[in-house]
């Protein structure tokens, strides 16, 4: 599940950030009295300048005594130049710091992804996973830019700005100065906050869109085949409709902060010029000096209020990513090994109120060879999907004596080598691929391994042999190639339960009836369970599982199921263009 409202509030938000990513690491500690130091001494330098340098240019300038105020503008430019020197090294150090937090905090958000449960990382496309992601990280590292040191120079410069006007012109004067931070903070805070609705509606109209364009490049080799170019992109170009709307009112709300934002600095300069041109509270050089601090107040503020904006809409984007996690209880154990079978009893599946499978029972000897068959939307792949603990089911399943759902689901996995449909092979060399099963193995054991196993010559007689890269998806790769590749990857795992996902499908029955034969060979001693279509080749398994209409037909070996089973024996003599197999009802 995706949450979709923020969390608790914008403090908490921003202090689990903090906690995370930066007051965890130790050399932070060693960093913060040094930046802190230099943005309060950089803040003083700009201080001075319109408290002290510009009323003192300023009376040069009334006095029409020009020959003695080049001094002055030479101590302008070097404060100002002092000023920036040490506000901006502590913007350096983090830079660094910030580019190290992005890093693990994409790490972090990949691993929140991988513990996804299985329906719902399967509800989220991968365009919307990528947006998220990238979302989520540039949050993360926005916030603590904006907080250290941006706002954290914001802050200081308005506490020493308010303490040398509270210095220089008393209480009254400081109070009404006060207007203006506060009524900053209370309209950004408060208009922020319902600012960031819009903000929910314009991430969905993203998501949206970029869905949309990933669909489409996913599908290129289809979309020009067909000609259909000009048609998605029209469709794309609809697809972002939702999205320009939601941004043009989100950015309308931007502007219409801004101009509360400055419509509240008006009410120090309006109590200015009354002062000045009513009362005798301000003389010319007072005037002068209030009215450069208030234009440097204001500037901070500005920035302060524009930061803290951008802030609340990452803390938005930073709280809207929960997810909802797979979960091991502390009552369960790591499971040790497999020894004896594999019990189910009357197992059933659902996904909210509807029903995936029903009414499974069988059992499975280990060292025995298992062949899922049934017509497509049987419930073959839901099932292999169960023993792996991505699916919950009801009734029971029981792995020497002992239900699964006592182990956990890391260490259930451990005991099983999964083969999957499209192979899944990652954007590495070859010897990487085969060490995802084990990543302690040696590149000498798995040439040891491959040897054994007959497969040596298929990667060493690549160009680059071991070392090849493999590409996106195994795209430098056969299929044949690929599928070799997958299954050594499983052997090499050295799992007792071997699980293969239409391993098969993709090959020409030839290639396909080799490949059974050399799983069957060199797995003879494994417990092995197989989804196949090709009915000639069912014969080569102990048993067969059955499935048609999401429940359980039969089950047996393939004589039993033609004798007993009418909707196995029309299923099987009902595949065309088999060879014969010898086998009748």
């Amino acid at each position: 599940m995706i949450r979709l409202k923020p969390r608790s509030n914008l403090i908490h938000g921003v202090s689990e950030i903090f906690g995370k990513y930066v007051l965890s690491r130790t050399y932070i500690y060693f960093m913060l009295f040094p930046i802190i130091f230099l943005a309060t001494t950089a803040n003083i330098l700009y201080d001075y300048v319109p408290s002290v340098i510009v009323p003192r240019i300023a009376g040069h300038i009334k006095e029409n005594d020009l020959d003695l105020h080049t001094h002055l503008v030479y101590e302008f430019f070097l404060y100002g130049v002092l000023a920036g020197i040490f506000e901006y090294f502590p913007i350096f150090i983090m830079a660094w710091i910030i580019q190290d937090i992005y890093r693990d905090c994409y790490r972090d958000v990949f691993m929140e992804y991988m513990s996804l449960e299985y329906s719902a990382f399967h509800d989220i496309s991968p365009g919307d996973m990528k947006n998220r992601m990238y979302r989520k990280c540039k949050a993360v590292g926005e916030a603590v830019d904006v907080v250290v040191p941006t706002l954290m120079n914001s802050t200081i410069f308005v506490m020493v700005a308010m303490v040398d006007i509270y210095r220089s012109f008393g209480a009254a004067i400081s109070l009404l100065f006060l207007v203006i931070p506060v009524s900053y903070i209370s309209i950004t805070v408060f208009l922020t906050s319902r600012r960031n609705r819009i903000r929910g509606r314009y991430n969905i109209a993203k998501d949206k869109s970029v869905r949309k364009l990933c669909d489409i490049l996913n599908n290129y080799e289809i979309v020009k085949s067909f000609g259909l170019e000009e048609r998605e992109s029209e469709m794309f170009h609809a697809s972002l409709r939702d999205r320009v709307t939601t941004g043009t009112v989100y950015s309308c709300s931007e502007n219409i902060i801004t101009f509360l934002q400055k419509l509240s600095s008006l009410v120090p300069h309006i109590g200015i010029l009354y002062l000045s041109l009513n009362t005798n509270i301000l003389t010319f050089d007072r005037a002068i000096k209030l009215n450069s601090l208030h234009s440097f107040l204001k500037e901070r503020l500005t920035e302060f209020a524009k930061e803290f904006t951008e802030l609340y809409e990452y803390y938005y984007d930073y709280s809207t990513s929960i997810y909802e996690k797979e979960k091991d209880f502390s009552e369960q154990v790591e499971i040790e090994g497999f020894n004896e079978s594999i019990v189910v009893r009357d197992v059933g599946i659902k996904r909210g109120e509807k029903t995936i499978l029903k009414e499974i029972s069988f059992t499975l000897h280990k060292g025995e060879k298992l062949a899922i068959a049934g017509p497509n939307g049987a419930g073959k792949s839901t099932f292999i999907n169960t023993l792996l603990r991505f699916l919950d089911y009801s009734g029971e399943i029981l792995i020497d004596g002992v239900e699964m759902r006592k182990y956990t689901r890391r260490s259930t996995r451990q005991i099983m080598a999964y083969v999957p449909q499209d192979n899944c092979i990652v954007d590495d060399t070859v010897l990487r691929n085969l060490q995802y099963g084990n990543k302690d193995i040696s590149f000498e054991k798995i040439k040891e391994i491959c040897k054994r196993y007959g497969t040596h010559e298929v990667f060493s007689n690549l160009e680059g042999g071991y070392f090849k890269e493999a590409g996106q998806q195994g795209c430098e790769l056969s299929v044949g190639q690929k599928q070799y590749l997958s299954l050594m990857r499983a052997i090499i795992k050295d799992a007792p339960i071997f699980i293969l996902d239409e391993a098969t499908s993709d090959v020409d029955y030839k290639t396909e009836t080799e490949l059974i034969d050399y799983v069957m060979s060199v797995l003879a001693d494994r417990t092995i369970i197989m989804i196949v279509h090709n009915h000639s080749l069912l014969k080569k398994f102990d048993n067969i599982l059955f499935l048609k209409n999401k429940t359980m037909k039969g089950y047996g070996n393939i004589r039993e199921l033609l004798k007993s089973s009418e909707d196995f024996t029309d299923f099987y003599l009902g595949e065309e263009l088999v060879p014969d197999t010898g086998i009748q009802p």
